[in-house]
């Protein structure tokens, strides 16, 4: 099986990639342009919100009686923490696409590739920084909009660990992509 160059692996998950990029600009278009109508005229007549659901590791958890105060806030709690995650994915896929673009092109250790690592590596650590602030600030407009009789919500005050450490390790990993592009270029130096 053949992983760099023109018709490798590689190759194809570059435009697994480029099909994933475009289908997120789409559907953040889709998204954003949505978001905006239900802003400037409302949701569309005879549509409710869908019920109260949780997903969990073992499953869903369904509210079926659950009272919304203000449908209005947990829109505008949601939406925009929405729109930047889904920005920082598509983000992310357009620098792995970059990379996969390159080792198609049997080149991988580039001085480029080891920025696009370090952008990726930047745009978890952002993720997980924006995804613990919205979750305080969702939690808090979950705490104060939705009523259910015997149940009450408490807010997670725990930043996501995981994505940190996979942000260190991509760090770590564009460090040695540098240092290989580095040796490449000495190599071709000295031929």
């Amino acid at each position: 099986m053949k992983y760099l160059g023109r018709r490798s692996v590689s190759s194809f998950i570059k435009i697994t990639l480029t099909i994933l990029w475009w289908a997120g600009v789409v559907g953040m278009t889709a998204f954003t342009v949505g978001t905006v109508l239900i802003l400037l005229i409302g949701p569309p007549k005879g549509v409710s919100p869908p019920p109260l659901m949780i997903n969990t590791d073992f499953g869903r958890i369904l509210f079926t009686n659950a009272t919304v105060k203000d449908p209005r806030a947990l829109f505008l709690a949601f939406m925009p923490f929405g729109a930047v995650m889904i920005s920082i994915g598509l983000a992310i896929i357009y620098q792995l696409k970059k990379i996969f673009a390159s080792l198609a092109a049997g080149s991988p250790f580039i001085l480029e590739n080891t920025k696009r690592i370090q952008r990726i590596a930047l745009f978890i650590f952002s993720g997980a920084a924006i995804q613990f602030v919205a979750g305080q600030i969702i939690g808090k407009v979950l705490e104060a909009n939705v009523v259910i009789k015997d149940v009450s919500f408490i807010v997670s005050r725990k930043p996501n660990l995981a994505a940190l450490f996979f942000g260190l390790v991509i760090l770590v990993l564009a460090e040695i992509f540098r240092q290989g592009a580095t040796l490449k270029e000495e190599q071709d130096l000295t031929i």
